[in-house]
């Protein structure tokens, strides 16, 4: 996230030089979107079903992305890896990209309705802030990546 103090990395080394994070979980878990399928068919299988149209892959009928805004996966017998990967994302990279990305987008009506975009569908520029250094913390690699005390809201949304 880019900080108050080095508000612009609007180009293409941000990853380089944005070295300011905070560890988000909204709740747990977050995100659940892969899965490994549990069943093989043999090569032979699989041109059989394609040649009769049935799917060339075992595995649940009905997956369900839709219905979480593509957060969590849900089909019949999932299970959760007991792994937890995380997941390093770049969500604005100065705040007039946050301007650009969230007031300025227009949002189907039919998807805020249903509780979708959260705060981005009502924010307006001047609810939107870079936090200060003292709220992130410093990236210093991967395997030192702090996941403690998780915030459960975004720090850009200030209103």
């Amino acid at each position: 996230m880019p900080p108050r103090e080095e508000p612009d990395h609007f180009h293409a080394r941000f990853v380089e030089t944005m070295r300011w994070y905070r560890y988000m979980e909204p709740s747990y878990p977050n995100q659940v979107k892969g899965w490994k399928r549990q069943k093989h068919f043999t090569l032979s299988e699989r041109l059989r079903r394609l040649l009769f149209g049935l799917s060339p892959q075992p595995g649940p009928r009905s997956i369900d992305l839709a219905g979480t805004g593509g957060h969590r996966v849900h089909f019949p017998g999932a299970t959760l890896c007991p792994d937890d990967f995380i997941l390093k994302h770049y969500p604005v990279l100065s705040l007039d990209h946050a301007v650009r990305k969230y007031v300025e987008k227009t949002y189907a009506e039919t998807e805020v309705s249903v509780g979708f975009h959260g705060w981005k569908a009502r924010a307006a520029a001047v609810d939107l802030r870079l936090p200060s250094v003292a709220e992130l913390r410093e990236f210093r690699g991967d395997a030192a990546l702090d996941i403690a005390d998780p915030i459960t809201r975004t720090l850009i949304y200030a209103a």
